[in-house]
């Protein structure tokens, strides 16, 4: 659905990316790992169109990236940043609204009261956001992205959802909670990019690992064949040791505090 061939990207002096060829799959979930400033941010905001690369393509579905309209990014993919400011004291009901509204919905009401049922924010609606905790915040603001796209496929075009760490503030149960939700999508025929830093995590539910390191990509592949143990040794510089579950096959991290010398 979403191809990128080679894409570079600087900021400044610095190659943020550098020569990374990837492509986000209808149907499946993609994850972005790497330790900090690997650039997994900056690729999310490349193949949503957020930012524009410095070189190399991106085509999503049938069409260039670049020759798409704003109004036709919105109606196509959702994006949950890592942070999202507010100004103004909107209610929960309002901000998952303003999804649906961008995502082109002829029932924004409806739509957002049944988004916020599916994070577990049902009722929530009149309550002001700067009155939750910051998880249903970030509960809120997922409820948003999923309003904008709430159908995966619309007339036989998937939609995608970015989702840039999108657990940082969330209980564990949360965390799975919205991970789930997430995979549903992909299940139902949407693409789904999400930049996390739980190895396990990303491990659990990911289709195809990417970890980046210094803008690189490092290894990309299935949990099974890109996640062992040079992940922790090479990449964070950490002992420890990869490792999977009996039943399901899914690998497993456990890092150490001790540093490899």
């Amino acid at each position: 659905m979403i191809e990128a061939h080679d894409l570079s990207y600087r900021r400044g002096a610095q190659r943020v990316i550098d020569g990374v060829s990837a492509a986000v799959e209808a149907g499946r979930v993609t994850v972005a790992i790497g330790p900090n400033g690997a650039g997994k941010s900056t690729l999310l905001k490349l193949l949503s169109g957020e930012i524009r690369a410095d070189s190399g393509a991106i085509r999503f579905g049938d069409r260039t990236l670049g020759t798409l309209s704003p109004a036709d990014l919105a109606r196509r993919r959702a994006v949950l940043p890592q942070k999202a400011a507010l100004a103004f004291p909107f209610t929960v009901h309002e901000i998952v609204r303003l999804g649906a509204v961008a995502g082109g919905s002829r029932d924004p009401d409806r739509i957002a009261a049944d988004m916020l049922e599916a994070v577990g924010l049902g009722g929530f609606g009149g309550r002001l956001i700067m009155h939750l905790s910051g998880g249903e915040q970030q509960r809120v603001q997922f409820a948003r992205a999923l309003a904008q796209v709430p159908v995966p496929a619309d007339r036989g075009e998937p939609r995608a959802l970015f989702l840039d760490e999108p657990t940082s503030s969330l209980d564990l149960k949360h965390q799975i909670g919205l991970l789930t939700v997430a995979r549903d999508f992909a299940r139902r025929g949407g693409a789904v990019f999400i930049v996390l830093h739980d190895l396990n995590l990303a491990a659990e539910f990911a289709d195809e690992l990417l970890l980046l390191e210094g803008g690189r990509l490092f290894a990309s592949g299935p949990p099974t064949a890109a996640l062992f143990e040079r992940v922790t040794r090479e990449v964070y510089g950490l002992a420890g040791a990869a490792c999977r579950l009996p039943a399901a096959g899914i690998p497993f991290v456990l890092p150490q505090a001790r540093t490899t010398g």
